[in-house]
């Protein structure tokens, strides 16, 4: 799980933010929306709200790349330049991304920063005991390392190049020091790029997957009491892969998939419509549940606009289904609908806000802390302009 999130020099951030995901408020939830882990309390779900062009998406993408930078950076080469987006007046000088995280119950800071040439700095500190080891640290090419680490890790640095980071090349030479912080960042998962590609439902063939898929959608109060899979094909399927330095496809050939087909009640007889055929609400809401229910433990979900073709009440059970899930799994949204903000605690809203074309974070909590009377209908006193970061659609003239 991720304890905090800062990054600087990104997009509209210019300055060091922190998004954090620590417990804050005393307000009572039960055990919904906290786990705890290695003594620390961390929200399972946390919403970003803000105008259009504050930053939201931003900050859900500046996570997602640095993912991608950990996960793929070590195919870079010496002519590659890195994707580099920094704030308009901060051209040339490094973007930076910090991570404190739990892998396999142990606590991590990871972070680097770069410019579109080369990688700056980059480092990582693992809690052994209640204060932090320096695994490694890197300046530009100058590596130290703990004395633990560094039979290991002191021979991988010799075949990183400035495009590289570490962490990635490390873990492709089978470091098994690193392993689990590079574990970490395969687990966080964007949802918006989960409807991009053909979908084989060959794992509704489990029947405890399918019981639960078909409860989520008797939640949704769609018409559909059963599920069945049909072998086909899929035909021309062209795979994209974008890397940072370059966009290949590849033909894949034909092959065998299980497609979907949902059996609707209605006048009393069974009507079966093919997936594809469904509404595109129907469709996002099974793909999204279908997707979750593959996921392993302790994965991080990223959603942009969770909203987007949902009433209210499936967002809600969205946001109940990860705040009553056990597998210590974060979803982390945005979204416009200030109505969802009233389903939140105050430390699990984010107000992005634009000030001199600058994004920043100011969590709601440090706002409701001391003000007895704002109470937990938060989404109301946000359209009120109580709470900053407000469209101007909200405000009375």
């Amino acid at each position: 799980m991720i304890i905090n999130f800062k990054l600087k020099n990104y997009n509209s951030y210019k300055n060091e933010q922190t998004l954090d995901f620590t417990k804050k408020s005393k307000e009572k939830s039960g055990n919904k929306f906290i786990n705890t882990i290695n003594n620390l309390d961390i929200l399972n779900v946390t919403g970003l709200v803000g105008v259009n062009g504050s930053g939201k998406t931003s900050l859900i993408e500046s996570l997602d790349f640095m993912k991608k930078m950990v996960l793929n950076s070590q195919n870079h080469n010496v002519n590659t330049t890195i994707r580099h987006n920094p704030f308009l007046t901060e051209i040339g000088k490094p973007t930076e991304f910090e991570i404190t995280f739990i892998s396999e119950n142990k606590k991590y800071i990871y972070g680097f920063s770069y410019t579109n040439e080369k990688i700056i700095k980059e480092y990582l500190k693992a809690y052994d005991t209640q204060k932090p080891t320096e695994v490694f640290a890197r300046e530009k090419q100058e590596f130290k390392f703990n004395e633990k680490y560094e039979k290991e890790l002191k021979l991988i640095s010799t075949s990183v190049i400035p495009q590289t980071l570490m962490l990635s090349r490390a873990v492709q030479m089978n470091s098994k020091a690193l392993k689990p912080v590079f574990d970490f960042f395969t687990k966080i998962f964007t949802i918006n790029n989960l409807f991009r590609n053909p979908i084989d439902f060959s794992l509704l063939n489990d029947n405890k997957l399918k019981e639960n898929l078909l409860d989520k959608l008797s939640f949704a109060d769609f018409s559909i009491h059963d599920l069945e899979l049909v072998k086909g094909k899929m035909k021309n399927i062209t795979s994209i892969t974008i890397k940072e330095d370059s966009i290949t496809r590849e033909n894949i050939e034909e092959e065998d998939v299980m497609n979907l087909l949902l059996i609707h009640k209605h006048k009393n007889k069974d009507l079966k419509i093919n997936f594809i055929a469904e509404s595109s609400g129907t469709q996002k809401f099974i793909l999204i549940f279908y997707n979750l229910l593959k996921l392993s433990k302790d994965s991080i979900i990223l959603y942009d606009e969770i909203e987007n073709s949902f009433n209210i009440e499936i967002v809600e059970f969205i946001i109940n289904y990860f705040a009553n899930n056990k597998t210590n799994s974060q979803l982390i949204f945005t979204t416009h609908q200030p109505e969802i903000l009233n389903y939140l605690r105050s430390d699990q809203i984010n107000i992005i806000d634009k000030k001199d074309s600058t994004s920043e974070i100011v969590i709601l909590h440090s706002i409701v802390r001391d003000n007895t009377k704002i109470n937990k209908n938060y989404g109301d006193y946000y359209k009120e302009g109580v709470l900053g970061g407000v469209p101007s659609v909200y405000k009375e003239d």
